[in-house]
């Protein structure tokens, strides 16, 4: 019994050691750059904006004309709020609260003149359809590299978790084509993402850039299907669409600016606001000033003494012919 108590402890102390000496470790690998703190003159907290490209629509073949994807008008946006944690200059935690509007299709038709009914052919542009709105939180971990003067670098890794609300449509574009979509039911997503950019320091605000890759592994986020008929030679037909829900993003971040008390007491590598550099500029000038008024106090001071020095008697001498 006592043997197993004393073999507890002994186990209990080197799981305490392995943990005092990771944190240790940990710390130390984290925080290489003690000396200023690159966003101290800025908020946690930003306003967040993106454009979302999403061009992984997939879209079976149809047996006659073509229904094309319009990727470069499938753009998605979102709005919403950042909170930046900073545990080091070079690591920290990023986490955003986002309202995301994502399209589920926009397509270009076209038949031709032998399969419409007035013998020409047909061409048109169905325009983008958004799901409602779908609420985010992204949670990443972020490494930062300080090369470039002014512009701070960052890669980015995390889960972007989301609410997608329900959606269901069928709807006929045209006299031929016509397609129904709904979602597959699943309301929250599990989606890894990966970002790269930079900061840029501004006197007003932190300005982050970055592009965003998400991925979403599983079922697609809107299933559907599209029929087209009406033809003159072939008989309808229909086949699958799904928008699968990745993206590539362009995302902006702003973080206001805010009042540092010890402003002007970081290393000279940091980049300053306007107002200390003025203010830099003031002491210099005021500076300059007392050492030239304490030169001409010197000055002043060195005539008033010469001036009160008494002179000396000079001996009479008397010419003896």
């Amino acid at each position: 019994m006592f043997m197993k108590r004393g073999l507890m402890i002994k186990r209990i102390y080197i799981a305490l050691a392995l943990v005092w000496w990771t944190f240790s470790a940990q710390s130390q690998f984290l925080d290489k750059s003690k000396d200023w703190n690159f966003s101290e003159n800025y908020r946690h907290w930003g306003f967040t904006m993106a454009g979302n490209l999403y061009p992984f629509t997939s879209t079976s073949e149809p047996k006659t004309g073509s229904l094309d994807l319009r990727w470069y008008y499938m753009w998605g946006f979102d709005l919403g709020l950042a909170y930046h944690i900073r545990l080091s200059n070079h690591w920290g935690i990023k986490l955003k609260l986002t309202a995301e509007r994502m399209p589920v299709y926009s397509y270009r038709f076209y038949l031709p003149g032998d399969e419409t009914t007035d013998g020409k052919s047909y061409f048109t542009t169905i325009p983008n359809r958004y799901a409602p709105w779908a609420f985010r939180l992204p949670v990443g971990m972020e490494y930062r590299f300080f090369t470039v003067p002014r512009y701070i670098f960052f890669l980015q890794g995390g889960v972007d978790v989301g609410y997608v609300r329900e959606f269901f449509e069928a709807k006929a574009h045209n006299a031929y084509l016509g397609t129904a979509f709904a979602d597959t039911g699943r309301r929250f997503r599990l989606d890894p993402y990966v970002a790269f950019g930079w900061y840029y320091l501004f006197p007003w605000a932190m300005w982050e850039t970055g592009i965003v890759y998400r991925y979403h592994p599983g079922a697609p986020y809107f299933n559907g299907a599209y029929a087209v008929g009406n033809l003159q030679k072939t008989s309808s037909f229909g086949g699958h669409i799904s928008q699968p829900g990745h993206y590539i993003g362009l995302r902006f971040i702003w973080y206001p600016h805010r009042r540092n008390r010890h402003a002007g007491t970081e290393c000279p590598g940091q980049v300053h606001s306007k107002q200390v550099l003025q203010r830099r500029r003031m002491e210099e000038k005021a500076q300059k000033r007392a050492e030239k008024i304490l030169k001409k106090e010197r000055k002043r001071a060195l005539k008033h003494q010469k001036r009160m020095k008494p002179k000396r008697k000079r001996k009479k001498r008397f010419l003896i012919f």
